[in-house]
């Protein structure tokens, strides 16, 4: 059985969220579909645009397999900034 959960990501889970988005920048690199540079989903970058706890990490059976940012706040969409939703590649193919 599988089991999934959903956590919102604290400061200790930085490296598992650049992680994930790397995967995927790679991955879309592969597919020459490229959507990021790997500097654009370092913290560095991201911090510079969303705090930490805009984000939340999908685990399954306790795995890092996926990860989002919520910015949209109260069904706001006029952000000037896309929201990321991303699950991880391997899970993909």
């Amino acid at each position: 059985m599988i089991n999934i959960t959903i956590k919102q990501a604290q400061d200790s889970d930085i490296l598992v969220l650049e992680s994930i988005l790397l995967d995927t920048v790679n991955w879309l690199n592969k597919m020459e579909q490229p959507l990021w540079g790997a500097n654009e989903v370092k913290w560095d970058t991201l911090s510079k645009n969303y705090k930490i706890s805009d984000f939340y990490i999908a685990y399954e059976n306790g795995l890092p397999s996926g990860c989002f940012a919520r910015i949209c706040k109260r069904n706001d969409f006029s952000s000037a900034h896309t929201p990321i939703i991303i699950v991880r590649c391997d899970k993909l193919l």
